[in-house]
Order: C-alpha cells, then structure tokens, then sequence
C-alpha cells in the first residue's frame, strides 16, 4: 500500500479559514442574541460657539449618569490669515478627557484666517459631573471662532469604547465627508461623524444619519465663520461603515474642512433582561430609582415614569427595550406576604391595566412615560405593577411607593331636619334669611347627606371614608363670629349620611371635607392635594335652644306714703304697694346643650312674656302684677325686659286676720312664638321660669296688719265742747288693738268729715247746719289715737238736744255733706283708705250729742265694738 500524499498546505488553510470564520459568525449571531447584547443608545447632546476668545465651555448633556460615554469635537480656525503654514494655535482639553481623533486643514478660509483644526475627544462619565466642561486655547495667531458640541451615549464599553477612528481634510466643496471606519466584526456599533467647514453655514447629514447637532459659530450664512455637525447611526453591520457625506448649504461658498468618523463599541457584559421595574412621579431626578407617586383623581388620567432597574436593582438599567404590561393594583389588602423579589403581595388586585402596553426603546434609556387612563373608582392604596416577559423568563416589579386614587370631590351635600328639633329629610336646611323661614335648634343634631364623586360627576363606589363637616363662614349675623361645628358621618358605596350639630345661632356657610382617606400619601402629597371637598353650601337658620332668664337689676318694693307726707313702716291690708326698684330681666339666649350662645338675635315682643306675683306666709291673696316692656329688639344677642307696678295688694276680706309678714316673689317666663309661621318650626321657651324671691321692702314695711279706724259716740253737756275720740286699731287675732305704728301717718282734713240726722239746734229744717264742726285737720298721734274737738253749738230751746252722726269718709267715694266754716256747708271728700274701714267696708261715723244734766259734770263713754 502506498502511503497517502499529504494534503496540500492551501487546503488546509483554506479549512481553517473556513472554520475560523464559522466560530466569529456563531459569536456574532451569539452575540446579536436578543438580550445577550445592550444596545448602544444616544441620551442627548450640547453645543457652544465664540466668535473670539481663548476658551470653549460646554455644558454637560442632560440626563448624563454614571458610566456613560461622552464625545466631544471641536473645530477652531489654527492658522495665520496670510499663511496657512503657520497653524501654531494650541487647544487643551479638560481634565478626564482623552484624545480620539484630530485633524488640520491649512487651506483655505482666506480672510477669516487661513484653515482650521479638528480635535475629537471621548470621556466616561461619574457620579460627580459638572455642570459644563471648558476648552482652552492657547498660542498665535489670535482665536477668530470655534464650535463644539457633546454627545452622551449610554451602553458603551467603558473599559475599551473606541472601535476604530478616522479623519480627513476635505478641499473646498459643499460635500464635507468623513471616512469610512471598520467596526472589526463588532456588531452593535454606534457610528458617530464628525463634519467641520471654513465657513458659517447649515449641514444636510448623511444619508440615514441622524443629526444631532448643526452650529456655526457666525450667524448663518457667513463665509468668515465655522461649522460643525455631529450626527449617529446605529450601525447594522459589522464590516466598513462606507465614507459619509453632509452637504453644507449654499450660500456660503463652498470651502474647505474637516470630517472623523468613529465606532463605539457596545458592553457586552451588560444584559438587556431588567431585574425588576419601578415606579414614581415624572418629575423625579433622571437616573433615580425610587420616588414618590403622589394622590391622584379619580375620573382624571395621570402619568408616571416607569424605570427598569438592573439586576441587583441598584441603578436605571439604560439598555432596556421591549413591550411590559403596566397595571395598577388594590394594594389596600396587606395580608399577603411580600415578595422581597417583586415587592409584590398576592392578596393585591387588578384595576386596571394599560391599554396598549407601553414599549421601551432605545432612546428611553430605561425610563418611560406612561399614561394612566382615568379610574372610575376611588381607592386608599393602589401600587403600579410592571410585568415583562422574554423568552419564558418573566421580571415582574410592584412600585416601592403605594397612592391613593381619591374621589374628585362631595357633591349634592344638603342638610335636612324633620322638625327644629329633630333629624330627618322633610325640610331643607338652606334659609338664608335672617328673620322668616325654616329654622333649626342650635346644637340640635340634624341630618347630612352627600355623595362621594369622580371628576366627571359619577358617585365612587369605592368611597368609604369618613368626612367631617366643617363652617367655613359665619353669615348671619352681620359681623358674627362663627361657632363649632361637629359631625357624625359615614359612608357606603360613595353615599354619605349622618348627623350634625352647629353650637351657634345663625346662617353659615360650610364644607364637606376628608383629609384622612389619603393619608398614605400624607409624607409626600400635600394637604390640599390629598383632601376631598365640596363646595360651600348654607346652612341655616339656626335659632336658640332657649333663653336662659337672669335678674339684671333685682327689685324692691316701696313702702306706701302716709298722707303726711313720710314713709309707712307698715302696710295696711288692702293697701296698695308697688315697686320702688322696678325689675329687669335679660333673656339670654342658649343652646341645646346649655352653653350661651352669641349669635342669636331675639324678636320677640312684650307679649311673649309672662309673670304672677305671688307670697307666701300671708293668710290673704296678694292680688296686682307686673307690665312687661321691650326695648329694642332684634339687634343685640340678648333681650332686655324691664317690668313695672304699682296696683299690688293684698285682698281685704270682711273677716279680720292677725298681722303678717309675707314672703313676696316674682316668677317670669318667656314664649317666643316669633319663628311659628314655618310648619315645623316651634315656640322657643326659657329654660326654666325665673322666680325672683323675696323681693323686700326698702325702707323695710312690716308687718301687714288688717286695720280700722274706730270713732266713738259722744254725749255732752249743751254748754261744752265735745271731744269725740279717733283710735286707728289692729286685728290682733283675738280683737282689736291701738296701732301705735299709725302715729303721725294719718291726717284727716276737715271736710272729710261728714254731718248727717241733726236734731236740736245743728239742725235746720232737718238739714244740718254747720253750727259746729271739725274745724282744723285731725292728726292721729301717739298710741295711734287722736281726739277730736267740737265746739257746742248755740243753746236753742228745744226740747231735742243738739246731736248730729258724724262720719269719717274712708272709702272711694266721698258721702254726705261737710263744713268749710261754721255755718257753711260743703260736699263731703274723702281720705281714699278703704283700708281702714269696717270689716264690712263701710266708713266709721259716732253719734254726737249736747243735752241738759241734772248736774255740772259730764260723762263720756268710750265704746270699742
């Protein structure tokens, strides 16, 4: 056998050539893999132009975080404006940054300055950026323009971002191309060119390109200014990326410039496959993983970022694309155990979920905005629960913050009652006037009723707070200050019911309110945000519970006159009294539960108020009362009543009764029947009648004593003055007694005295003729006895003797004919003091006579019966 030929060497490579590049097609398919490979994504871009000057600031791309890569070109003229060969203008780049890629162009720019220079420059960004970053240049000739710009890229391999870099002048022409570069087998690339021109004009980019920045550093178009343009492409190939060519506008005239291209290279250690999802408002910081998701309303849609995070769930995961399902959850039911993974609780439901599910793509940079269509429904915790599923491997996230989803506001609030006093729905509590229609009693519960509802008007089922009534003015009364309110409410599928109470009297006006329903967003939402209200609504009127009645001046009686003109330090029964410090009460309105109350504004009339004089310890009715009168009403929160009455007395009967001293008092009550009109509406009463006891004398009168005046027949010799004798006498239970206290009180004048059945010679004709009379005042003296002088009248010789009834007129009306002289008669008067008449009412009179003695001596005799 003969021994096989070896294998020729070409064939051999040629095997190995072809298994070489079977393994880099098996990588690259590998690593085109979806979720094996993050996606390079553009995050944003800034630029900044000088016309002169020795430096270039520019800001930092917003949204720039930790680990991205950022490009920077700049493009400034270098050369002197005569020689394009003396390009000694130098540029020094910022701290941290490193050097890609430059290029000169020393042609020309003519007046401007001959050529221009291109720096490209790369930099990974920390946790700690500025806020911009400064190019310096330094040299001759003198600056006469730059332009640069910065792109922030996140996915790059930070450890070896650059893939391949290249750049090129270009002669004069409105084409500026940058070269082609080789992304080396690498897929995923991210090609970024660079065009810079000697002159200020606006760039078209490349065919596919993206433009992320145009700038010159003249206003446009001007032929003594720079140009610069940036553009990206997402690069699908992992060969030569083909030269690239912006077109520059025209005017200016074409000239010459400057292109780089360059390929950055994807990380491919960082997966696309979140390691859970977030959830919070959309105004956190970018790059932030947890925040805040404040109230929402129901029936109002709302928007949220939603982030996926890494793996350990520490940072933004930027690279993350794909479609997730968004739902929002019940989160009000705790009782299931928490997922530490998902921060998820099985015993959470579903809402609802958004329809079409949200997409990230590239430029999200792991952050999305989701739109919340609104719920038709309230809820005290609700969480956002993200869902993501890829090649049977499902991520799910709940959010870390938990929200309420509150009702928009109450509506349809209305306060009711079935009378002043009771709760109920017969009448509306909406009276707004001061003086007429419904009222209801101050601190008196009455009946609330409202509906919970979303921003379009529908009542939320899922309401079941408990909202608080609170006054939110005070309207009547002008200038009233209001009282406290305080409510008993729930509520049940949206519909709220309960009681009230309002201390005060008066028209308010009041909100329904609940701060609570919402209070797991008490640290991050604010009070308003997180408190359901309706609009002010009136409630009234409310009027006293009843007039609290107090004596504000306390009264007295006084003491009668005696008719000589000094004070009584008695009272005779049947003698009329009345008050010597007239009484006043105050009406001070309260409410239910008995505190005073301000805002009240009492109407009522004299009419409305009653009283009765009364004694005790008095063995006869004390008859007379007090008149009520009112000052001005309406106007102040308390009424004043003021009393008089002078026509007391106690009744003298015709059987006497023992001196007494009597405990006199005055009972008041009050009956406003001012709000009776309206059905349901009744009389406001006082609390409890008012006795005012004892109302004394001052100066002190006592005791009463049931009196009379005794005259006493008299007989005479003819030729003597007659004394006849006047006693005022007591009842003392047992007879009749002299009232010494009567000394010095009683006065009767002459012709209070009457004369009838004369005889003898007072008598003319059968008529009495004033031969003789009580000539002057007779003055009760000591022991409460007066003696009363008559002188004898001329001896006739008749054989009647001189005799005559002479009567003290007591009562009312004055009877029988007096003297105002000797020999002239007049009407009788009379003392007007019944009170010391005759048990049987009648006036005390005696019989006077003169006659013939046997002898010198005259006797008198004295008769008491």
């Amino acid at each position: 056998m003969r021994p096989a030929r070896p294998r020729p060497m070409r064939v051999e490579r040629a095997r190995l050539t072809s298994w070489l590049h079977a393994v880099a097609l098996g990588c690259a398919i590998a690593l085109a893999t979806p979720g094996a490979l993050a996606a390079i994504a553009f995050r944003s871009s800034t630029n900044a132009s000088v016309a002169s000057g020795t430096s270039l600031a520019i800001n930092v791309p917003a949204g720039t975080t930790l680990n991205d890569v950022m490009i920077a070109s700049i493009t400034f003229r270098a050369c002197s404006n005569t020689d394009g060969n003396n390009c000694t203008k130098t540029i020094t780049a910022p701290s941290g940054w490193t050097l890609v890629d430059s290029a000169d162009q020393k042609s020309g720019g003519g007046t401007g300055g001959y050529g221009l220079r291109l720096y490209v420059y790369r930099r990974l960004a920390t946790l700690a950026e500025p806020s911009s970053y400064t190019w310096t240049f330094g040299g001759s000739p003198s600056l006469t323009g730059a332009v640069g710009g910065i792109l922030t890229f996140s996915g790059v391999d930070t450890s070896n971002p650059i893939i391949d870099t290249a750049t090129q002048a270009n002669n004069p022409s409105q084409n500026q191309t940058a070269p082609s570069v080789d992304a080396g087998g690498v897929n995923g690339a991210m090609l970024v060119t660079t065009h810079a021109a000697l002159s200020s004009g606006t760039f078209t980019p490349p065919s596919g390109m993206t433009e992320r920045l145009d700038k010159g550093s003249l206003t446009t178009p001007d032929d003594l200014g720079l140009s610069l343009e940036l553009n990206t492409l997402a690069f699908s190939g992992t060969g030569t990326t083909g030269a690239k060519t912006a077109v520059m506008s025209n005017p200016p005239v074409a000239d010459a410039g400057a292109g780089n291209s360059l390929l950055l290279r994807p990380d491919t250690g960082v997966t696309s496959t979140p390691g859970g999802f977030n959830a919070f408002e959309t105004s956190t910081a970018s790059g932030a993983i947890t925040g805040v998701i404040k109230t929402k309303i129901s029936g109002t849609a709302f928007t949220l970022a939603i982030v996926a995070l890494n793996t350990a769930r520490t940072a933004v995961l930027t690279t993350f694309t794909g479609t997730v399902t968004v739902e929002l959850l019940d989160a009000d039911n705790n009782t299931g155990a928490l997922n530490a993974t998902t921060g998820c609780r099985s015993t959470w439901t579903n809402i609802a979920t958004v329809a079409p599910s949200p997409t990230f793509v590239t430029s999200d940079n792991g952050r999305d905005t989701v739109t919340f269509n609104a719920v038709g429904n309230a809820y005290r915790e609700v969480r956002v629960r993200v869902t993501y599923t890829s090649g049977g491997t499902t991520v799910i996230g709940c959010s870390t913050d938990n929200f309420a989803i509150r009702p928009s506001s109450f509506a349809s609030v209305t306060a009711t009652d079935a009378n002043d006093k009771t709760t109920g729905v017969t009448r509306t509590l909406n009276n707004g006037s001061g003086t007429t229609g419904v009222v209801h009693r101050a601190n008196r519960p009455f009946t609330l009723v409202g509906s919970a509802v979303s921003s379009t008007g529908a009542t939320m089922s899922g309401y079941d707070g408990t909202p608080t009534l609170s006054v939110t003015s005070c309207v009547t009364p002008a200038g009233c200050t209001a009282g406290s309110m305080s409510s008993a409410l729930t509520s049940a599928a949206g519909a709220i019911t309960g009681t009230a109470t309002y201390s005060e009297a008066g028209v308010i006006t009041a909100t329904l309110t609940d701060s609570a329903f919402a209070s797991v967003d008490a640290a991050d939402s604010t009070l308003a945000e997180r408190t359901i209200s309706s609009a002010a609504i009136t409630i009234g009127r409310f009027v006293p519970e009843a007039y609290r009645l107090s004596t504000s001046t306390a009264p007295t009686f006084a003491p009668p006159t005696c008719n000589t003109g000094t004070t009584q330090s008695f009272v005779f029964v049947g003698q009329g009294f009345g008050f010597g410090t007239a009484p006043v009460v105050l009406a001070t309105p309260v409410n239910f539960g008995g505190a005073v109350i301000a805002n009240a504004r009492p109407r009522f009339d004299a009419t409305a108020v009653s009283n009765t004089v009364s004694a005790t310890g008095a063995p006869v009715a004390l008859t007379g009362a007090a008149t009520a009168s009112m000052g001005t009403v309406g106007t102040t929160p308390t009424a004043t009543i003021s009393f008089s009455g002078t026509s007391f007395a106690f009744t003298r009967g015709t059987t006497p009764v023992a001196s007494f001293t009597p405990v006199i008092a005055m009972a008041v009550d009050v009956n406003d029947t001012t709000e009776t009109a309206t059905t349901g509406n009744t009389a406001i009463l006082d609390e409890a009648t008012l006795t005012i006891s004892p109302i004394a004398f001052n100066p002190g009168a006592s005791p009463f004593y049931y009196g009379r005046i005794q005259l006493s027949s008299t007989v005479g010799d003819y030729r003597r003055d007659l004394v006849v004798p006047l006693e005022v006498q007591a009842w003392n239970g047992l007879g009749w007694m002299p009232l010494s206290a009567a000394a010095s009180c009683i006065r009767a004048g002459a012709t209070t005295f009457a004369y009838s059945a004369p005889t003898g010679g007072v008598s003319s004709s059968g008529t009495f003729n004033c031969a003789t009379r009580v000539a002057s005042n007779v003055d009760v003296a000591s022991g409460g006895r007066a003696a009363i002088t008559l002188a004898n009248p001329a001896y006739t010789s008749t054989t009647q003797p001189s005799a005559m009834t002479m009567t003290l007129n007591l009562l009312g009306v004055a009877a029988g004919s007096s003297c105002s002289a000797l020999n002239t008669s007049t009407p009788a008067t009379t003392l007007s003091m019944p009170w010391l008449a005759s048990p049987t009412g009648a006036n005390p009179s005696a019989r006077v006579t003169w006659g013939r003695t046997r002898g010198d001596s005259v006797y008198l005799r004295e008769r008491f019966d």
